[in-house]
């Protein structure tokens, strides 16, 4: 047995009475040797072969989340598999974002139902406070999204701006990915107020509007500037005809009273 190289009398009591600044120092490793140092427990020489170690290791670190980024926007589940032994799915990333929200973002169908199957969280949120199925709403995912559905994803979860992943599939014209069977509201609300048909309606995306109406949108909902999606609906109409006469709105018919406004719209 060799002898251990621990042999400051002093560094057990060090690393007893210091353990709060131990603890802190793990997150910054120089401000960490710094301390082992002053203190006697490590010594001066040490220093930089500690430095070079560590160095390493963040190198490796960030070669292998390089690999497993890439492995999940391609779609390769065998090397994510290979990459991801011993590491856990919901944590194995460098940033906020979780593997799942890359699967979801890229669409990647058999990426997403591996790491449901390896028990993923499925609403952690990224930077922005979306989860995986806004991710995949707002790209226009479907498969994905229904599968994150069907697996207990919350439908009705907001990011920062209060969105639900129905308001992203709406605002970028996805309309068979605004997941109403799935019990989505038609009708919530984000921070200034506006309904998924607010947005669509904005954007002049015909089918997605087509599909919210189906589905019991509000036309007379209000946003905190006091309009309606009609009122986005004609306002975007006009732009389009003078510059980008496509998909535009064709309103023929509507008509308004206290309790109801109908609203009509044909697809060109």
């Amino acid at each position: 047995m060799g002898s251990t190289s621990f042999t400051n009398p002093y560094a057990i009591e060090v690393i007893r009475t210091k353990k709060n600044e131990l603890v802190s120092g793990i997150s910054n490793t120089e401000d960490l040797l710094d301390l082992l140092i002053s203190n006697g427990v490590l010594q001066p020489d040490s220093r930089a072969l500690m430095s070079s170690i560590s160095a390493r290791e963040e190198k490796n670190s960030k070669i292998e989340h390089d690999a497993i980024l890439k492995a999940v926007s391609s779609g390769d589940l065998y090397l994510l598999q290979e990459l991801l032994k011993g590491l856990d799915v919901n944590t194995a990333l460098l940033s906020t974002d979780t593997l799942l929200h890359l699967a979801a973002e890229h669409g990647k169908e058999a990426i997403v139902y591996f790491l449901l199957r390896q028990g993923v969280k499925l609403n952690l949120k990224d930077r922005e406070g979306r989860t995986a199925l806004h991710r995949a709403s707002g790209r226009g995912h479907t498969a994905v999204a229904l599968a994150l559905a069907k697996a207990g994803a919350d439908i009705h979860a907001t990011d920062l701006m209060s969105k639900t992943p129905l308001h992203l599939a709406a605002q970028n014209g996805h309309e068979n990915t605004l997941l109403l069977n799935s019990g989505s509201s038609t009708n919530a609300t984000e921070k200034e107020k506006k309904t998924p048909l607010h947005l669509a309606a904005m954007e002049g995306h015909t089918r997605a509007v087509s599909v919210l109406l189906a589905g019991k949108a509000k036309v007379g909902a209000k946003d905190m500037d006091g309009c309606s999606p009609l009122h986005y609906a004609a306002r975007n109409g006009k732009e389009r005809k003078s510059s980008q006469p496509v998909s535009s709105f064709h309103f023929l018919h509507h008509q308004t009273d206290s309790r109801k406004i109908t609203f009509k719209v044909k697809l060109s």
